[in-house]
């Protein structure tokens, strides 16, 4: 890659809960940056956000005038390195990576299959089943009838069952199917019986898959990766398993983590800063739940422990030196608090 020299970052989603807070980190780490914000909210170009420079609005990732409105961007806001923040604008992005780049965005991403690979979470328990072992069963389930099928193969109601979409879009289209009682707290999925399948299936965003419903204990590992190479990680802890309010997390180590994260870099040859989510059960068993194609919305406290994710991604994206791996302090508990101050 011939080297580009910019130090203008857009971030899409630029209207998330965390975005400001990520902005002040990370011109912490590289006060001379330039952010740029995209988001489908016009709110939020209105209101702007704090730390960004301009915010710009821009249709659904799912619209056909996405890219053509990120590329007239592009090409209004000069050359600029470009993360997207959402599934579904990473494989947008994946998909059509020449003609961005041809419009002046520079990106370290994977190529479209590999990172369709990865995100699909069937796939995803199939390669980690067949190749390291261990993992949970996932069932497609396209329709009401398929997942009455798949909840009968996975032992029934007997125990918890999650039906979710195998590509992820946050919380929309997740519910848990159980007769037992569940865990109570504001960022459990729904929890649905049977007879309420049909429905689900005549909801915005239904589920197509299902599988066990894992309890334990949360982890989100930032994965930056530098074409199946691994350059950093770093695993964090949620310090309660909801999101929002952010309960606060601690940084650690976590060897068998941190070792299977490095294993799915290798074998779906990833490129880029991604983000895997894992359940570490009482016994201290870990399972890979999924690989969000994108970063964490939490990676600002690995920034605010000592590593500067995105300026090591721009630094792999723009091709002027290797991104050098930067140990965070370990363990580390971050809370809200200390993200603000």
């Amino acid at each position: 890659m011939t080297p580009v020299h910019t130090k203008k970052l857009i971030l899409t989603c630029a209207g998330g809960r965390m975005m400001p807070l990520l902005a002040k980190w990370h011109k912490a780490a590289a006060p001379d940056s330039i952010l740029v914000g995209f988001d489908a909210n016009p709110n939020v170009a209105r209101a702007g956000v704090d730390g960004f420079d301009r915010i710009f609005t821009v249709p659904q990732a799912d619209d056909p005038l996405y890219i053509p409105t990120v590329i007239d961007l592009l090409k209004e806001t000069g050359v600029a390195v470009l993360l997207p923040g959402s599934d579904e604008e990473a494989l947008v992005f994946a998909k059509r990576q020449k003609e961005i780049e041809a419009a002046g965005g520079v990106m370290a991403m994977s190529d479209h299959s590999s990172l369709a690979g990865v995100s699909d979470k069937i796939n995803l328990a199939r390669v980690i089943e067949e190749s390291y072992g261990g993992g949970t069963k996932a069932l497609r389930a396209s329709n009401a009838d398929e997942a009455l099928q798949a909840i009968k193969k996975l032992g029934g109601t007997n125990v918890p069952l999650v039906l979710k979409p195998s590509r992820g879009r946050g919380r929309r289209g997740v519910f848990i199917v159980s007769t037992s009682s569940m865990p109570e707290h504001d960022d459990l999925p729904p929890v649905i019986s049977l007879k309420d399948i049909p429905e689900v299936y005549e909801q915005e965003f239904p589920p197509d898959m299902v599988m066990p419903f894992v309890s334990g204990q949360n982890l989100t590992m930032d994965v930056l990766a530098d074409h199946g190479e691994v350059v950093q990680l770093v695993v964090r802890r949620w310090l309660q398993n909801w999101r929002f309010p952010f309960p606060g997390q601690e940084i650690i180590s976590f060897p068998t983590v941190e070792n299977l994260g490095a294993k799915i870099v290798n074998e779906f040859k990833l490129h880029g800063l991604l983000d895997m989510d894992f359940i570490v059960s009482e016994d201290g068993e870990a399972t890979l739940l999924e690989v969000n194609p994108r970063p964490s919305g939490s990676a600002v406290v690995s920034l605010a422990g000592g590593v500067p994710l995105l300026k090591q991604y721009m630094d792999i994206a723009i091709g002027e030196k290797l991104a050098e791996f930067s140990s965070p302090r370990k363990p580390q508990t971050l809370l809200l608090k200390d993200l603000e101050n």
